[in-house]
C-alpha cells in the first residue's frame, strides 16, 4: 500500500502557508494590493491636527543679564523670581542660573483642568511683570509657555513668538500673539 499525499501538502495533515502562497500568486497579489489600497484609503481619513490638543503645564521664564556672574544671576534675578512665584499653585519650580542666565521653570498641577491652565499663566505672567522694574538694569525678561513651541528643546531657542516683558506692551492681554 501506498500512501497518498494530497497535492500542495506534505502528507502530514498541516497547512504550510508559504507552500499555499506559492500555488496561489494570483490570490496573493490581489490580496497585497487589496491591502494596500485600504491601508492608503484609511491614511487619508485619519484625523489630522497641527496642534494637537494638548496643555503642557509649565512656563518657562528667561532672563538674560550679559555679563553678569552664575551667583549675581542667582541672588539678583533667580531668586527673586521664584520668591513671587510661590504665591501660586503649582507643582513645582526648577530654575537654573549660569553666568548671563538665568531659566526658571514652572509645573502645574497635573490635578488642574487644561481650562484652568490658561488663567495660571496669565497670573503668572503678572506676578513676574510685577517685579521686573526690581531686576538689575540691563538684564531682559522673555516668558512662554512651552506648548506654543515644541521645538524649544530640540533648537535650544526660545526667540521667536515669546514675549518681552521689558518690550513698551502695556496690555494686560492674556495671550501671546
Amino acid at each position: 500500500m501506498t500512501s497518498v499525499t494530497p497535492p500542495g501538502g506534505t502528507g502530514l495533515g498541516r497547512f504550510n502557508l508559504s507552500e499555499w502562497a506559492l500555488h496561489h500568486r494570483p490570490m496573493v497579489l490581489y490580496l497585497i494590493v487589496l491591502f494596500a489600497v485600504m491601508g492608503a484609503l484609511a491614511y487619508t481619513r485619519l484625523g489630522q491636527s497641527e496642534d494637537p490638543p494638548y496643555t503642557f503645564k509649565v512656563m518657562v521664564v528667561k532672563t538674560l543679564w550679559p555679563g553678569a556672574s552664575a551667583r549675581d544671576v542667582e541672588q539678583q534675578v533667580t531668586d527673586r523670581i521664584e520668591r513671587k512665584l510661590q504665591e501660586l499653585p503649582h507643582q513645582y519650580v526648577r530654575s537654573y542660573s549660569r553666568p548671563g542666565e538665568s531659566l526658571v521653570f514652572i509645573a502645574y498641577r497635573d490635578s488642574l483642568t487644561s481650562k484652568q491652565i490658561p488663567e495660571l499663566q496669565y497670573q503668572t505672567r503678572k506676578k513676574v511683570g510685577d517685579i521686573r522694574n526690581q531686576l538689575p538694569a540691563g538684564s531682559v525678561l522673555r516668558m512662554s509657555p512651552i506648548f506654543l513651541r515644541t521645538w524649544y528643546w530640540s533648537s535650544g531657542t526660545a526667540e521667536d513668538g515669546v514675549e518681552s516683558l521689558n518690550d513698551t506692551n502695556t496690555s494686560d492681554s492674556p495671550g501671546f500673539e
